[in-house]
C-alpha cells in the first residue's frame, strides 16, 4: 500500500503519461507527424518515467480503482471537445499542471522536486504547443474545478 502522497504523485504522473500517449496516438495518424511535437511527447514520457522511479511503491487494486474513479469524477466536469485536439489537450494538460502544482507543496526531497519540475516543464511545452496564446479561459476554469474534485475524491 502506498502513502497518500505517493498515490497522488503516481496518479499525476499517470495523467501526464496519458496526455503524451493520447497525443502520440492521435498524431501518429498523420502522414508526417511534427518533429517538435514528437520531441515534446518523448520529453514527457522520459521525465515521467524517471520521476516514477522515485515513487516506486506498488498500488493495490483498490488504490488503482480509486485513481480511476477520481479521474471519472473529474471527467464529469470536462467540456465537450467535439474532436478538437487542441482543446482536449489544453484541458488535460491544465489538469495535470494543477495537480502537480498542488503536489509541489508536499515535496521536501530536492531530487524528487527536480524530477517533478522536469515533468511540469514537459507538460508546459505540450500545453503551449496547443495553446500558444494562453487564452482558453473557459477550459482553464473546467480544469481548475476538475483539480478540486480530484483532490477531494482522492484525499477524502
Amino acid at each position: 500500500m502506498a502513502s497518500q502522497s505517493c498515490r497522488n504523485i503516481i496518479a499525476a504522473l499517470s495523467l501526464c503519461e496519458s496526455c503524451a500517449a493520447s497525443i502520440r496516438n492521435s498524431n501518429g495518424k498523420k502522414s508526417d507527424p511534427s518533429k517538435s511535437l514528437t520531441e515534446i511527447i518523448e520529453e514527457i514520457e522520459q521525465s515521467a518515467h524517471e520521476a516514477r522511479k522515485q515513487w516506486s511503491a506498488e498500488l493495490t487494486k483498490r488504490e488503482a480503482d480509486k485513481i480511476a474513479e477520481c479521474m471519472r469524477q473529474a471527467d464529469l466536469v470536462s467540456p465537450e471537445f467535439n474532436g478538437n485536439l487542441a482543446e482536449h489537450t489544453t484541458y488535460y494538460t491544465s489538469l495535470a499542471l494543477g495537480l502537480l502544482d498542488e503536489l509541489f507543496k508536499h515535496i521536501q526531497d530536492p531530487l524528487k522536486l527536480e524530477l517533478l519540475e522536469r515533468v511540469e516543464r514537459a507538460i508546459w511545452h505540450l500545453h503551449r504547443y496547443f495553446d500558444r496564446n494562453l487564452d482558453r479561459f473557459a477550459i482553464y476554469k473546467h480544469a481548475s474545478l476538475a483539480v478540486s474534485i480530484w483532490l477531494e475524491c482522492f484525499n477524502g
